[in-house]
């Protein structure tokens, strides 16, 4: 089997016979390479080279600090909303929730999880972190997370030469693929580290939606936790000062100037590492402050989100903690850290989390059997099929995680799309989903096919679209 890097170049390859059948303008040789102290390097064909890297923060681990991560401590003798706690190092403490010991932060008490009292415990290295359940009898439950050190967030360090650079134009001309051809004409196999080097992060939004309640619930949150839509308070679009958006995670910060969001400084990630869930963290470089969103759609139909702020508090300045009902009688902890909850206490939150999860750990591990070296990049596959699921609503497609005018409730036009639908029961059959994806194609075929053979899509006003129904065939038909 051929590694990535020899089947991208076959792919440019055809694409350049392509070109010389059709009398198309021809590629252009891979640009020269700027490492410094480095000649420039011939283009393909001559003298090779490595294409520039970055580090990829997002899966990143220093030295040790897997082991770190891995060693959680025990736990004991739960009692009057404490308990009793034993790092590997040893050295037993009883600790309330928002203390820490050996790194391990004490974020919630579960008193009666499914019969068992439980301590969820959180710690975070320089560029990851994990949430960990815990028992006397031991760890049930870790999910790890791409979030750590909220110091380490910075803007993507681009180093690759300014020919090569990849840059978001106000037009697309048809001209020669700098950038692709310089990663292709490059010693190494593709990867993140050598393609983000190329420009910065194109931000989109992070969906936070489960397979049940569809669009209308779901949360798209911008790079610093706040959503894109709107609250329901008539208010909302004609004040939005007042009232603003449904979820703004400003409301729960101690001072929202000392936490101003500087484009760049954002983390966005997913629970997990493909829960259709966020995990964004967001860092102040003028004040040296930052602040961590999570927010997930628990079951049902008719469900609500719910949020957990993870703040650092300025030194010595813990009364700038605003006032209300949600924070009556609490007292804050001697750390510099306070967590906020938005719909919902700390018990309800993890208790939802560790539920999301395993749902979806529980599909993947058991029916997605496939192997990746890269666990990055099979979380990214995860990630892709996790977030197309929960587009739709139930059985019922919509177009995909569109939004805006792409999202059509009820089911018609674009929500129907033939196309889109497809594409993603293809998607999971080639990861080796065939029976999870086959009530989808069931469910359409049923649904949406009309007794002449014509698609409810093609048929409907205004509608018109070639439909490729042997693809429709060829996914029906595979094993």
């Amino acid at each position: 089997m051929p590694d990535r890097r020899r089947f991208l170049m076959w792919a440019a390859s055809a694409v350049a016979f392509s070109r010389r059948m059709f009398d198309l303008p021809a590629a252009s040789s891979p640009p020269a390479s700027a490492a410094s102290g480095d000649s420039a390097a011939a283009a393909r064909g001559a003298q090779r080279y490595a294409a520039k890297r970055i580090p990829n923060e997002y899966s990143l681990l220093l030295p040790g600090e897997a082991e770190a991560l891995a060693n959680a401590p025990a736990v004991s003798g739960f009692s009057g909303g404490t308990v009793l706690v034993t790092p590997p190092t040893g050295g037993a403490r009883r600790l309330r929730s928002g203390e820490e010991i050996a790194g391990w932060r004490l974020v919630a008490l579960m008193g009666d999880f499914n019969g068992t009292p439980t301590a969820v415990f959180e710690k975070h290295v320089a560029h990851r972190g994990a949430i960990v359940y815990i028992t006397e009898l031991g760890e049930i439950a870790r999910i790890p997370k791409g979030i750590g050190d909220l110091a380490n967030i910075r803007p993507r360090p681009i180093n690759a030469t300014p020919a090569g650079r990849l840059v978001r134009q106000a037009n697309y001309p048809a001209q020669p693929d700098k950038p692709g051809d310089y990663v292709l004409g490059s010693d190494e196999d593709p990867c993140y580290e050598n393609v983000a080097a190329l420009g910065e992060e194109l931000i989109g939004w992070t969906l936070v939606a489960n397979e049940e309640a569809g669009p209308e619930h779901a949360l798209w949150l911008e790079a610093d936790g706040t959503s894109r839509q709107f609250g329901a308070d008539p208010q909302s679009l004609w004040a939005p000062d007042l009232t603003g958006r449904r979820f703004d995670p400003r409301r729960l910060l101690p001072s929202q100037y000392l936490y101003d969001f500087v484009p760049g400084y954002s983390k966005r990630t997913l629970l997990g590492g493909y829960l259709p869930a966020a995990d964004i963290g967001v860092w102040n470089p003028n004040f040296k402050l930052g602040y961590e969103v999570m927010a997930l759609l628990p079951p049902g139909a008719d469900a609500q989100p719910i949020a957990r702020v993870r703040v650092l508090l300025p030194e010595g300045r813990s009364d700038l903690i605003p006032p209300g009902d949600t924070n009556a009688g609490q007292t804050l902890p001697a750390a510099r850290w306070e967590d906020r909850y938005w719909n919902t206490s700390a018990e309800g939150f993890f208790a939802a989390l560790v539920g999301v999860w395993n749902h979806w750990h529980h599909c993947f591990e058991d029916r997605m059997r496939v192997e990746i070296p890269d666990p990055w990049l099979l979380d990214a596959a995860r990630g892709g099929i996790a977030l197309a699921r929960t587009s739709y609503r139930g059985l019922e497609p919509t177009y995909q995680i569109g939004e805006g005018a792409y999202t059509k409730i009820p089911e018609r036009s674009h929500a129907l799309f033939p196309v889109a639908h497809y594409e993603f029961v293809w998607a999971q059959q080639l990861w080796n989903l065939t029976d999870e994806v086959e009530p989808y194609v069931q469910h359409y075929l049923d649904t949406y096919v009309e007794p002449d053979g014509n698609f409810t899509y093609n048929t409907q006003d205004q509608v018109e679209a070639p439909l490729d129904a042997a693809v429709f065939l060829e996914n029906s038909a595979r094993p």
